[in-house]
Parts: C-alpha cells; sequence; structure tokens
C-alpha cells in the first residue's frame, strides 16, 4: 500500500473528509487528494505533518512502504536484539559517542530483561519494532527533504542487490563523496 493509500485509509478509519483534513492542516481539499494519490511524491516533513493531524506516528504511514521488508516472526528471541546492537555498534549510523553508548546500554537492558518477562517473544518484537523506527529515523535526518518515493526505490534496490554488489556500491558512494565536485552544496 503506498503512502497515499495510507493516508486515505487512516482518514477514512477517523472519520474525517478530505475537506476537514485540509482545515486541519491549513491546505485546500484538492491538495488532500493530491497527497492521497497513490503516485504522490511527499517529503518526510510533509508526511510528518499529516500524521500529526491525524494524530498517528508517522511510520505508520510509511511502514507499509518503505518498511514492507521488515516481516515479523512471532519468534523473536534476544538475538534479533544483538543485532540490532551489532548495527549500532557498526557507526552505519553516526551517533556521538555518549549517544550510542547510551543506545547500547538500553539495547543490553532490554536484552537481560527480557529473558526475565513471562512472554520474551512478544517483549522483544516490540522492542525490535521501536528500536528499529528510532534507528530509521536517525537515518532519515540528512533526508529529511528528500522525495521519501525516491529514497524507498532507493532503498529497495540495494536490498536486492546480492553482498559483493552492495560492497561494490558502497565503495562507489564513498570516493564519490571524496571528490568535491559531487557533493551537495
Amino acid at each position: 500500500m503506498t503512502i497515499g493509500e495510507q493516508i486515505k485509509k487512516i482518514r477514512q478509519e477517523k472519520g474525517l473528509s478530505q475537506k476537514k483534513l485540509g482545515e486541519i492542516l491549513g491546505v485546500s481539499q484538492q491538495m488532500i487528494g493530491q497527497y492521497e494519490n497513490p503516485y504522490s511524491n511527499l517529503k518526510l516533513d510533509t508526511i510528518k505533518k499529516i500524521a500529526d493531524a491525524l494524530n498517528i506516528d508517522y511510520t505508520e504511514l510509511v511502514q507499509s512502504n518503505l518498511l514492507d521488508v521488515a516481516d515479523y516472526s512471532s519468534d523473536l528471541d534476544s538475538s534479533d536484539l544483538e543485532y540490532i546492537r551489532e548495527f549500532v555498534a557498526s557507526d552505519l549510523v553516526p551517533y556521538p559517542e555518549h549517544e550510542k553508548a547510551e543506545l547500547l546500554h538500553l539495547i543490553d537492558t532490554c536484552i537481560f530483561n527480557g529473558n526475565a518477562e513471562s512472554k520474551p517473544a512478544e517483549y522483544y518484537q516490540k522492542l525490535e519494532i521501536e528500536l528499529s523506527n528510532k534507528i530509521l529515523d536517525d537515518l532519515l535526518i540528512p533526508y529529511k527533504n528528500t522525495n521519501v518515493i525516491d529514497l524507498t526505490e532507493l532503498v529497495s534496490y540495494f536490498l536486492k542487490l546480492n553482498e559483493h554488489a552492495k560492497n561494490k556500491v558502497l565503495d562507489y558512494e564513498d570516493d564519490l563523496y571524496q571528490v568535491k565536485r559531487y557533493r551537495s552544496k
């Protein structure tokens, strides 16, 4: 389901007309129609404003599109949080050292507490989703004015590559970034 279709679905579930949602956002009914178009190109800031107006977290709008790859099974365990911990420790998300240390400590505490839970699979699933959303938010900060549809398409192509090709893309990205004329101003 596209982001536009998600907006329409949630708007209708909340009993709002396009006109009423437009009034809340300070835009026209026609603009809401454009937002709900399956081919709409919405920036992350716009998605967040719409989500606020619908009184939902913006990830509810992008999950069906950007996070389709996340298939959470019912038998999650601490190894899933350990994978997230490795990701945070790997420096792929450029956290300042104090933030990284706090996040790693939080994950360690969650792993420890989850082992004592009576229903650890549900506990780990909830935490994995929350931590994944936080990390995704942090990764998207530099792209807040980027078209989410383009970013989604780029990520989906990247995820379809084998490991060798992914490494090659990352090498090229590093090379291109080092050349000043390729950097945006």
